[in-house]
């Protein structure tokens, strides 16, 4: 499948160049900014034209590729449904019409556990490829019509931006210390100025452009109420007041319990890899930056604050807690595979009687996380070895991370251990 980007080589659009291209499609970018632009004028000899530009110019840059097109899949990749769906229509009958909305942002690595609303304007077989690639890539397909989606989204997203935004206003009117308050946060609270900060570390312009583009006066005077009633019950020191208006919001919020599970469960998931990193000091981990996608793997020296100290082989290096992950095993020793050179060393053992020898590779494989592969490639009982013994001879292919050495002498105590003797 031949697919167009316009606007590709924006964000989103790069994100959605990549996502294409890993589903074994085609891709091309139209767009100023890119190396190799292909002009609109040519959207009719693509299977599926994807316009990813920003939320004011995408129904003009709709309508300019509608006006091409003859066939195939028209799709959008915005925060809006209404104006954009409403352009579409003026494409020809033969073609199909998708709006989508991914509800995540060009950080993310994978479309995996993440939410993405589809509006199926005008359906067909190059549509439900298109949804059927979100489904198979882990997200979370959501169904809506323009108006639907445009009426939720004033809430989930027009509120909730809203809010966090004027927190962070609120924070720099106080002239508040945020770094400096974090020594005396609790995870809950941490967590909640993290997603204010994330927030504030977007596009202030998208995120302009969103509350204009939604219908949100009531929203926002909905809000502005409710501070109102809130800061009125603690001037006049109205107990009842303060906890009429937040047991009101819990009546109508409804299962708060879940919403503290959930919320706690993100909590102890934050804490966990910190202690995590705790109990690490002094042996070796594998760390990868969230944001860059660089690893780095070395010794755990210390703890200080909110940053590890990790000893590598090139030196040592200060990585900020927030900004990294701890792989787990499984991960640090797939990561290792595909990127760290091997060596192959090899080892002989003399054993009494005659061994499985896919049970002798399986346990020396086994006996150290550097050893990828354990092979018997020879078996000699001639006149060398004495009488009722045989000597097994193994090729091990071993992760070149600076304990080589360290994963051959483990694999010669693990061949003394099963009553070997090396040769």
């Amino acid at each position: 499948m031949k697919i167009l980007v316009v606007g590709g080589a924006g964000a989103m659009g790069r994100w959605f160049v990549d996502f294409f291209r890993d589903c074994g499609w085609s891709v091309d970018v139209s767009d100023p900014d890119a190396d190799d632009s292909v002009p609109l004028e040519r959207a009719d000899e693509y299977d599926v034209v994807a316009v990813a530009v920003p939320i004011d110019a995408t129904p003009d840059v709709i309508k300019d590729v509608a006006s091409r097109m003859s066939d195939g899949l028209l799709m959008d990749i915005t925060s809006v449904k209404r104006e954009p769906v409403k352009a579409m229509r003026a494409a020809p009958d033969d073609v199909e019409l998708l709006g989508t909305h991914p509800m995540f942002g060009p950080s993310v690595r994978s479309m995996r556990g993440q939410t993405v609303i589809v509006v199926r304007e005008r359906s067909g077989p190059l549509a439900e490829r298109v949804v059927d690639a979100f489904s198979d890539a882990g997200a979370n397909v959501q169904e809506a019509t323009a108006r639907e989606h445009d009426e939720m989204m004033s809430v989930v997203q027009g509120l909730t931006h809203y809010s966090l935004v004027s927190i962070g206003g609120a924070l720099e009117r106080l002239d508040f210390d945020v770094d400096e308050s974090r020594r005396f946060m609790s995870p809950v609270y941490e967590i909640v100025l993290d997603f204010v900060g994330r927030v504030l570390n977007q596009n202030p312009e998208l995120y302009a452009e969103i509350q204009m583009n939604q219908p949100v006066g009531d929203v926002h005077d909905a809000v502005i109420e409710s501070a109102e009633t809130l800061r009125d019950a603690v001037s006049d020191e109205d107990v009842e007041a303060f906890t009429d208006e937040m047991l009101d919001a819990a009546r109508h919020y409804g299962d708060t319990k879940s919403a503290l599970r959930r919320s706690d469960k993100l909590i102890e998931a934050n804490v966990r890899e910190y202690e995590e990193l705790h109990a690490s000091v002094g042996e070796e981990r594998v760390l990868r930056h969230i944001y860059s996608g660089n690893v780095h793997i070395g010794e755990v020296r210390r703890i200080e604050g909110r940053t590890v100290v990790l000893e590598k082989e090139s030196g040592v290096v200060e990585l900020k807690t927030e900004n990294v992950e701890l792989l787990n095993d499984e991960e640090a020793r797939e990561w290792k595979r595909n990127s760290l050179p091997r060596r192959k060393r090899d080892i002989s053992a003399v054993f009494e009687a005659t061994l499985d020898e896919e049970v002798l590779e399986e346990v020396v494989e086994s006996c150290h996380r550097d050893i990828l592969s354990a092979s018997v490639f020879d078996i000699y009982d001639g006149d060398a070895i004495p009488d009722g013994k045989t000597s097994y001879s193994l090729r091990l292919e071993v992760l070149d991370d600076g304990a080589v050495e360290e994963a051959v002498e483990t694999a010669q105590e693990t061949l003394e251990g099963m009553g070997g003797e090396i040769r």
